[in-house]
Parts: C-alpha cells; structure tokens; sequence
C-alpha cells in the first residue's frame, strides 16, 4: 500500500470520527462553556432596553454587513459547483 493512500484513510478517518464526537468533546471544554456564555451576555446586551444606542446601532449594522457578505460568498460558491 502506498502512503497516499494511507494519508487519504487516515484523513477521512479523522474527518468521521470529529464528525461523529467532535461536538460532544468541545462542548465539554470549560472555554467553550465560557465561550457559550460570553455570547449569551452580548445576546442579552443587543435586544434589551434602551435599544437605540449609538453603540447597538454600529453592533448591528456591522452584523449586518458581516452576515450579508457571508451569505453572498455561500451563493456564489454554491452556483460554481
């Protein structure tokens, strides 16, 4: 057996099994679990009173921008293939 096929077993090998229990081992980490709660105090800082802030509007318009052009580059990779 050459090695490029080795390589190629061993890759997808490792592409099943993180496939598999890859999310069960992150979510056990503690800097996911901090991680999970950062995001969750800036969810609660975005949507609660007083809404209309010069730093929530700057939040969610460079959201916007950022969503927006992720969703353009997944379209335009899905019409080349």
């Amino acid at each position: 057996m050459n090695w490029e096929a080795i390589t190629v077993i061993i890759f997808f090998g490792v592409v099943i099994f993180f496939k598999q229990f890859g999310g069960d081992l992150i979510e056990r980490t503690k800097w996911h679990e901090n991680g999970r709660k950062k995001g969750q105090k800036r969810w609660e800082w975005a949507t609660t009173p007083p809404y209309f802030t010069l730093k929530k509007i700057l939040y969610w318009i460079l959201l916007s921008i950022v969503l927006g052009i992720y969703i353009y580059l997944g379209f335009q990779l899905e019409s080349i293939m």
